[in-house]
């Protein structure tokens, strides 16, 4: 190659590596112009928009938020100010990244929320102790059905319905991203799905193309969490054994929901379902004999029907006049429609026809009822607002008023015992217990129970038959205690605690036996009185400390840990529930030794509980033969990758920065000295030792894998910090050169 040729291929490379180094040109929406122009679009406030964001620690390199102790979650969440992954740290030191392949400008606060421009619009993230939501908001709409894609770093991923969970290397699920909605500027739900694609990549997908503008909400939430907070929502279980959770709404919202959730107790995770048809709050959600799931009343339509299998909903025929929203499914398989909002007419829906019949009217207006199906077939229906209680006998199509209950019950449900009577416990200001015998058309008083609980979650446990209680409100606060009632003795005893006070709650007994509680509006550990709340709990009533177990719901303490229920969450390295790994005895989580672990440092192996302290050697990468390279570990990955020594001594001369050793007796004049390994910081947290012959420390301009080990200067990066740097550095090194060159010709000319 010529002197000439040689001087502008290496000025090419040096452009070029300015270049690589400038940092992406912003998109035209960026920062708080991103949210005035969504508030413009949208006509309403982000506030409405959006939950607001937990109060974050802005530090000079990224936004930090720190779980709140106690914590339900324990989720500690990292930021960056720039385009680097975004960090999910759970108390026990599972930690994950994500990464959008849609890259994005600086993150900078703008009131309650994260901004950052991307090439489509902008992204706006709230961080909450249970969760990192981000809203994407497209201008323009998806021009494609797939919107970005992002990539899960440090953990195994897995396609869970509509909804991604993310896995420890104990096979247990402890993230889940799902993508519950999207919305369009006339306020309209488009259904919208993660899709875990064959190279590990998830990607975002609306079903349909849609125009702009459009805000699509991924989410990453704790599992076991709901993707969507609500409260006043419905739940049953479905022939499957999964659960629906349907509608309600967020505290203090204008809008209800019209989202739903699916609850797998396989792996005690949510994914979300399609979206219902239309908004729904203080409904009912009863199951037809065919499988489907109906939703009744409240703010919604009529009736809608979910089929689990094709995942979608259908809207169903109205009422063929004025109706309630109390529904009962009567024994031939029709719902019974009455009362509930104090309308007289009654109506019987007929899944097989499709159709309404009208029925004898209700003699009395039963305002805020509650109806349950007897052994006999007949219907009891009750309210507070009255003191009567009517029967509906569905054969003969007539109503008898009889004796209401002696004390108010507000809106709790009733609860066919197998004897045949009906019981009432608890309700909005009384902690009675009362049942209502069909026989002799006449109530009874039972134990009251410890707590009225008004809007809490009642449910029948069989094996042995007993009473659950849970959550609710006595005037003063939410509860996280519940009760158990005991049938034959008479007597009430304190259940399984909750995590979370909550009210305006659901409880649904599962096939195993357990009870899931969801949502609701309380008072979390890791969130402020009067909060929408997202989390769930499954309630385990037997499961002892040490007995066999496949999920948390298996256990009374919830915490299935090494195949035993577990005396605590006993989550993190160098920690066993179960002899054989190292416990002091079945069920107790102990600090333990000598067991296989994960410091989280892709450049240490292997890693070993030492004294109880999750430990691992540094990699030793192979020295390579020339003297201006050395290896080091990338901490991304673990792979030991090569870097350039520039300006490093090598033997009769100088490294360049092409990383060949230059003898000339000027590079040898304007090298710099010094010799030895150059020490640096790994991505994964652990220093370790990069390696070659002509390895230094400070060699400017060095360069090394993200998240690796370098030997010394500035690395290239997309934030403007750090690019200024970057380009210094061959801007500066190119000046030598050309310098360099200079007196060469000068000499020449001599």
């Amino acid at each position: 190659m010529t002197p000439r040729s040689s001087s502008w291929s290496l000025l090419a490379l040096c452009l070029t590596a300015v270049m690589a180094c400038a940092p992406e040109d912003d998109a035209s929406v960026g920062g708080s112009r991103a949210l005035q122009q969504l508030e413009a679009s949208f006509g309403r406030t982000t506030s409405d928009l959006f939950r607001r964001s937990e109060p974050w620690h802005a530090g000079a390199e990224a936004f930090v938020l720190e779980p709140v102790v106690p914590s339900p979650s324990g989720l500690s969440i990292t930021v960056p100010r720039s385009d680097a992954p975004i960090r999910l740290r759970l108390d026990d030191g599972f930690e994950v990244g994500i990464v959008s392949a849609e890259p994005s400008g600086i993150r900078e606060a703008s009131g309650a929320y994260l901004v950052a421009a991307r090439r489509f619009g902008a992204s706006i993230w709230t961080l909450e102790h249970d969760s990192l939501e981000e809203w994407l908001y497209l201008p323009e709409g998806a021009s494609d059905a797939t919107i970005t894609r992002y990539h899960i770093q440090g953990a195994e991923v897995r396609q869970h319905g509509r909804a991604v969970d993310v896995y420890d290397e104990r096979g247990r699920a402890r993230i889940t991203m799902a993508a519950p909605r999207a919305l369009d500027a006339a306020g309209n739900t488009l259904e919208l799905r993660l899709v875990l694609e064959p190279d590990g990549r998830i990607a975002l997908r609306l079903d349909t193309w849609a125009p702009g503008p459009l805000l699509v909400d991924p989410v990453f939430v704790v599992a076991g969490s709901m993707a969507q907070a609500r409260m006043n929502h419905t739940a049953v279980r479905l022939p499957s054994g999964r659960v629906l959770v349907a509608g309600g709404r967020l505290w203090g919202a204008v809008d209800d929901l019209d989202s739903a959730e699916l609850f797998d107790p396989a792996t005690d995770t949510w994914s979300p379902a399609a979206n219902l048809p239309h908004e729904y709050d203080n409904h009912v959600t009863e199951l037809l004999s065919d499988g489907r799931a109906i939703v009744f009343g409240g703010t919604g339509p009529p009736l809608s029907a979910y089929d689990e299998v094709l995942d979608q909903w259908t809207l169903l025929p109205a009422p063929p006049g004025p109706h309630g929203d109390d529904v009962v499914i009567l024994e031939d398989g029709r719902a019974l429609v009455c009362g509930g909002s104090g309308a007289d007419p009654a109506y019987a829906y007929d899944p097989l026809s499709n159709q309404w019949a009208t029925l004898a009217a209700m003699p009395l207006s039963m305002t805020y009822s509650k109806s349950a199906r007897l052994l006999s077939g007949r219907v009891l229906t009750t309210t507070h607002a009255i003191p009567e209680s009517l029967l509906y006998d569905a054969e003969a199509d007539t109503w008898a008023i009889v004796a209401g209950s002696p004390t108010p019950h507000g809106i709790t449900p009733p609860i066919l015992m197998p004897d045949g009577r009906l019981v009432l416990a608890s309700g909005n200001s009384e902690n009675t217990t009362e049942a209502f015998d069909e026989t002799t058309e006449s109530w009874s008083t039972l134990s009251p129970s410890a707590h009225a609980r008004g809007w809490g979650g009642v449910v029948l446990l069989s094996e042995p038959t007993r009473i659950l209680a849970v959550g609710g409100y006595d005037g003063e606060g939410a509860f996280n205690d519940s009760e158990l009632y005991d049938v034959e003795g008479d007597v009430w005893s304190a259940g399984p605690p909750m995590r979370a006070a909550r009210m305006a709650v659901t409880a649904t007994v599962l096939l195993n036996g357990k009870v899931l509680v969801a949502g609701g509006l309380g008072e979390d550990p890791a969130g402020a009185p009067q909060s929408t709340l997202r989390s769930a709990e499954v309630l385990g009533l037997d499961g002892a400390d040490g007995s066999v177990c496949a999920v948390n719901s298996d256990c009374a303490s919830t915490h299935c840990v090494d195949g035993v229920c577990c005396d605590g969450p006993c989550q993190g390295n160098c920690l066993a529930c179960t002899v054989t790994l190292g416990a002091s005895a079945e069920g107790v989580c102990t600090l333990v030794s000598d067991l296989p672990c994960d410091d989280h440092d892709p450049c240490t192996e292997p890693d070993t509980c030492v004294a109880t302290v999750c430990t691992g050697s540094p990699v030793l990468c192979p020295s390579p033969q020339n003297p201006c390279r050395a290896a080091v570990c990338n901490g991304t990955n673990g792979a030991c990758e090569e870097i350039l020594l520039k300006g490093a001594p090598c033997p009769g001369g100088v490294c360049n920065m092409l990383g060949f050793c230059d003898t000339t007796p000027d590079a040898t004049s304007t090298g710099s000295t010094g010799t030895g390994s150059s020490v640096a910081s790994s991505g994964g947290g652990t220093n370790a030792t990069s390696t070659g012959a002509g390895a230094h420390e400070g060699g400017q301009g060095g360069s090394g894998p993200p998240g690796g080990h370098a030997s010394g200067g500035p690395a290239c990066s997309a934030t403007p910090a750090d690019d200024s740097l970057g380009s210094a550095a061959v801007v500066a090194g190119l000046g030598a050169w050309l310098g360099i060159r200079r007196r060469r010709s000068t000499r020449r000319m001599k």
